[in-house]
């Protein structure tokens, strides 16, 4: 398998263009999700500690509509400082969108997500080039990011987060996970990410699934093969699930530091 790997190192990062048309993919199979659910599914408990799968719609459309309408997204955030001062300014902002959208029912949700999700995600493509080089931590500066330059945000962060909410979401109402070459696209930034911030000796990792891959993480000869479900780490990597079900031969100080890995979400 080592011989078919790809080094993470060499994975070459998403461009704009790229990321529109990847969030364009994921925003549709995200509505599709939606459409499919009963009433019943949307006061679900999601993987994000008290919120209810009405709560994190809500939230991803407040994210939509904070990107194509900035001036509300940034009164928004000021609005959530002064509500949440012991929260982080991302943690404020999020618990902001959900107070003021999660009221609606689940149809007009799922109809804002659409407007709001395709408007957002045009607008950010329309983000001059001086601009995006803008830097989050000045709107979010407890966060700590590989690039937090507003075009890493925008191209790298914002479909991967919308993914990861899509997978929440199918977790927590038990449905089917629409899998296919755009899951792979961005499991492999992720992984691109994770190489940089890897701190040990190489392995191989192995990601199985529609949405996988076999690469090599670090520099180096692999001291260690590691196997797991895509999709399963890449929630261990956004701090979801503690405990992967992880097939690993070689070195332990390699297996517990895929264990303990992170990346951003």
């Amino acid at each position: 398998m080592e011989d078919h790997a790809i080094r993470a190192e060499q994975i070459p990062r998403t461009t704009a263009a790229e990321a529109a048309e990847l969030s364009f993919a994921e925003l549709d199979k995200a509505l599709v999700l939606l459409r499919s659910l009963d009433e019943q599914h949307w006061s679900r408990p999601t993987d994000c500690p008290g919120w209810t799968v009405t709560d994190m719609v809500a939230h991803m459309v407040g994210q939509y509509q904070g990107q194509a309408r900035p001036l509300l997204g940034f009164a928004r955030l000021r609005r959530a400082r002064r509500k949440y001062p012991d929260l982080t300014s991302l943690a404020a902002s999020n618990q902001q969108q959900i107070d003021e959208l999660a009221h609606q029912s689940p149809a007009d949700l799922t109809a804002a997500m659409d407007r709001a999700g395709r408007r957002g995600i045009r607008a950010r493509g329309r983000i001059p080039r001086p601009l995006r080089s803008l830097r989050a931590s000045r709107m979010y500066p407890e966060e700590t990011l590989l690039d937090d330059r507003l075009d890493y945000v925008m191209d790298i962060l914002s479909p991967r987060d919308a993914w990861m909410h899509r997978v929440d979401i199918a977790r927590a109402t038990e449905q089917p996970l629409a899998l296919d070459q755009v899951d792979k696209a961005i499991v492999a930034q992720v992984v691109r990410d994770l190489d940089r911030s890897w701190a040990v000796p190489c392995v191989l990792l192995e990601l199985s699934g529609p949405a996988g891959g076999s690469w090599t993480i670090g520099h180096g000869t692999p001291v260690a093969t590691i196997g797991v479900d895509a999709v399963d780490y890449m929630r261990t990597l956004a701090g979801r699930a503690d405990q992967p079900q992880l097939d690993a031969n070689g070195s332990p100080a390699a297996f517990d530091a895929a264990v303990a890995a992170r990346v951003v979400f």
